[in-house]
């Protein structure tokens, strides 16, 4: 390989490099991990578990009920 085909290709992995990196959303070679990414990401959130079906539609139907003024006496 001449010393510009080597050049060129160094360039292609470094801008391939610098794809991947704001893809997957790491830091791009040469940058510190944290450095332009807020502190508020996905990856910290806390984990919910979600409820199960039948407990969201009794809370819903609850809600509704609310929303429609009273419930069953009405």
């Amino acid at each position: 390989m001449s010393d510009n085909d080597a050049e060129a290709q160094r360039e292609r992995a470094r801008a391939l490099r610098n794809q991947i990196a704001e893809l997957t959303g790491k830091a791009k070679p040469g940058v510190p991990a944290d450095a332009g990414q807020d502190a508020g990401g996905r990856r910290d959130a806390p984990r919910v578990h979600p409820s199960s079906p039948r407990d969201f539609v009794e809370r819903r139907m609850r809600e509704l009920d609310r929303e429609r003024g009273g419930g069953k006496d009405k």
